[in-house]
């Protein structure tokens, strides 16, 4: 999506923030309690994601949750 955005000139017209929703995490926390990015989905972890996307000059937000549960 990311790509689009440059890609499409979008970034240009103001689009300027790429958002994960949620289920990008695993079911169950880490024994520290913090959310854990699926490991098939996001090999890399989601800091490589954040460093992608704020290479092409774009802005990063994820979604998470306090609760023990999301969606």
């Amino acid at each position: 999506m990311a790509d689009k955005v440059i890609s499409l000139g979008l970034f240009d017209l103001g689009y300027n923030y790429i958002n994960v929703d949620d289920c990008w995490q695993l079911a169950d926390r880490d024994a520290n309690g913090h959310l854990v990015a699926d490991p098939v989905t996001f090999p890399n972890g989601m800091k490589a994601v954040a460093d992608s996307i704020h290479a092409l000059g774009l802005k990063f937000g994820l979604y998470s949750s306090a609760g023990t549960m999301t969606c």
